[in-house]
């Protein structure tokens, strides 16, 4: 997320130097100045979202599967899901391939299949499906 911010920061300022040189230097550094402060805004904001993620991503107690998601019990009760579509190695797996993971605090970890999912960047990516119904 941060490195995406980057990056546009510094499209921004090749676009503002092309512009200096097109439309002339008053004008070029302003619009550089005003993309700079945006950009530092945004690079705080994406800063801000991973520390709050960071903070609250809790240890996984458990985990289990439907057909669609996977479905991850953490320890302050809250149960967290992702589409399985975003974990080709899960998706493709097998039943007995995806249950042989083990937990490791904000880790998810595979070692038949080498995937590995971080519950502190699970949880900043600000998706989190409704519960899993019960019967």
């Amino acid at each position: 997320m941060v490195v995406g911010f980057v990056l546009i920061g510094i499209l921004s300022g090749l676009i503002a130097a092309g512009i200096s040189l097109f439309m002339g230097a008053t004008f070029g550094w302003a619009f550089a100045a005003y993309m700079a402060a945006g950009n530092a805004a945004m690079i705080l904001a994406g800063l801000a979202v991973m520390l709050r993620s960071y903070l609250s991503a809790n240890n996984a107690t458990d985990l289990c599967f439907d057909d669609d998601y996977m479905w991850i019990a953490l320890d302050d009760g809250r149960v967290v899901g992702a589409p399985l579509e975003w974990y080709p190695g899960l998706f493709y797996a097998s039943s007995t391939q995806r249950q042989d993971y083990e937990l490791g605090g904000r880790k998810i970890h595979w070692n038949s299949l080498k995937e590995c999912i971080s519950l502190t960047d699970l949880m900043g990516c600000g998706f989190t499906p409704p519960r899993k119904p019960t019967a």
